[in-house]
């Protein structure tokens, strides 16, 4: 699997069973993080903390680290299996979930997971809108109360009518925290399995992803497969091994030189720094304030080397447009998924020495505050030993803003960051990628500043 499959859903609905039926018949791992939330409270009450002591709490599991297949939960070499079951540990995992600090830990394990296996099936109650919010496929499981308390009442060898009161306690607690709380994402599907079996509801679910798939399958057969309309054949990460010919680089020198000559009179680009970004070697340019379609052919003007840039792959359904964009180094990138292919062709531009254009907020936005910015431009730059070159861009909003297909005369301003050497690797790389991207935002969002003013635009709207 190279794709997340989010299951949400309340107490007894049936997300563990269905997930690891789902994740068996679609050949991936399944994650309960239902039980990796009741190791955490375990641990807590293992330690002789009240669960309720939120700072003590939050110490106690700042390096907390669980261990979670579908057999067996570890934590710290202790096989919690069979006690993380008990009533005692399941009214405490309500109170410890409720900790901001502990949902931030376990969020961070939850995707370290994810990210390590590509993909996967998980199940929880805030998967689908907070811990991976651009999931591929999101489903809602619920159920009435009723019928969840019989199920776990069956589980549990108890009577529905002592389950009941728990059940709808735990129900209040999980919709009612302020952080993270349990309700179904805008685009996820819901599935009441109320009267359903096991068996329906894995193959209610298995028939939605198998047909999006194939939808998905039938897209891409003439858009990312179809035959390349230039020299570069940029949609095959194989062939980012060859070195680029004399023709190459002299066309893309020209066509370069023709869009500074044409844009001249309506944009009056100036750039500072220029000298930042490196002569040779592979590099990450990532330029701060993307509030304009123009800004990837901008950014390509200013570098002068020749660029390659991810481009969200909706836009090559067009023949012309993917011929277009192809030729000026574009390649395609789904947003909705881990995309192993874009992720494959990036590491090649790098690994060849070219220059790799990534927009680290993700997609267009509007303002004068960047957005939290995504970590794949610190995970690349750590896998492949790339320097990072922020860029901070002013004026493109006024060029050509969000909605509009005509630009419009408008000075453009551009100012080049120093180059940040790559986030460190090894056992604390996780926390190396998110120290680098926090130290990229301070720094694109002064670059991002400085060209708004140079250019006549300090206050977006």
């Amino acid at each position: 699997m190279d794709y997340i499959v989010a299951i949400d859903g309340p107490s007894g609905s049936g997300k563990s069973t269905v997930a690891s039926e789902v994740a068996s018949r679609l050949g991936g791992e399944v994650l309960d993080t239902g039980a990796m939330y009741r190791a955490a409270a375990w641990f807590v009450l293992d330690s002789g903390i009240e669960p309720n002591d939120v700072n003590k709490v939050a110490e106690l599991l700042e390096n907390f680290e669980v261990t979670v297949t579908p057999a067996k939960v570890t934590v710290a070499d202790t096989d919690v299996t069979e006690i993380i079951r008990t009533p005692k540990v399941t009214a405490a995992a309500s109170i410890v979930a409720a900790n901001p600090a502990v949902r931030k830990r376990l969020r961070q394990l939850q995707q370290d997971w994810a990210e390590t296996r590509g993909g996967g099936v998980v199940e929880g109650r805030d998967i689908g809108t907070d811990v991976f919010p651009d999931a591929r496929y999101k489903f809602y499981l619920t159920a009435s109360a009723e019928a969840r308390a019989s199920r776990r009442a069956d589980e549990t060898g108890t009577t529905k009518t002592q389950v009941l009161p728990t059940l709808q306690s735990r129900d209040a607690a999980d919709k009612g925290r302020q952080h993270s709380p349990l309700r179904k994402a805008e685009n996820a599907i819901e599935v009441n399995t109320t009267d359903f079996t096991v068996e329906q509801t894995v193959e209610h679910l298995l028939r939605h992803i198998q047909s999006e798939t194939r939808a998905s399958d039938a897209s891409s057969l003439s858009t990312s497969d179809a035959p390349a309309f230039s020299a570069y054949d940029f949609p095959a990460a194989k062939h980012y091994g060859r070195k680029r010919s004399l023709g190459n680089r002299m066309f893309y020198s020209f066509m370069r030189r023709l869009c500074l000559l044409i844009s001249g009179p309506y944009l009056r680009q100036r750039i500072r720094n220029r000298h930042h970004l490196p002569a040779t070697g592979p590099v990450i340019v990532a330029p701060g304030g993307h509030r304009s379609n123009l800004d990837t052919l901008l950014v390509g003007m200013a570098v002068g080397r020749m660029s390659l840039y991810m481009a969200k792959d909706s836009l090559f359904k067009s023949r012309f447009w993917s011929s277009f964009m192809r030729i000026f180094g574009a390649f395609p990138v789904a947003r909705d998924r881990l995309d192993r292919r874009a992720l494959a062709t990036a590491i090649k531009v790098l690994e060849r020495g070219d220059v790799l254009i990534m927009f680290p907020e993700g997609a267009r936005q509007e303002g004068s505050k960047l957005q939290p910015l995504f970590d794949g431009v610190a995970w690349l730059s750590a896998k492949t030993g790339a320097p990072v070159v922020p860029i901070g861009i002013g004026g493109s909003q006024k060029v050509m803003p969000i909605g509009k297909i005509m630009p419009r005369p408008h000075r453009i301003r551009m100012i080049l960051g120093e180059p940040m050497p790559p986030p460190e690797t090894g056992k604390s790389a996780r926390a190396s990628r998110d120290a680098f991207t926090a130290n990229l935002s301070v720094k694109i969002q002064a670059l991002f500043d400085e060209a708004q003013q140079w250019a006549g635009t300090p206050n977006l709207p």
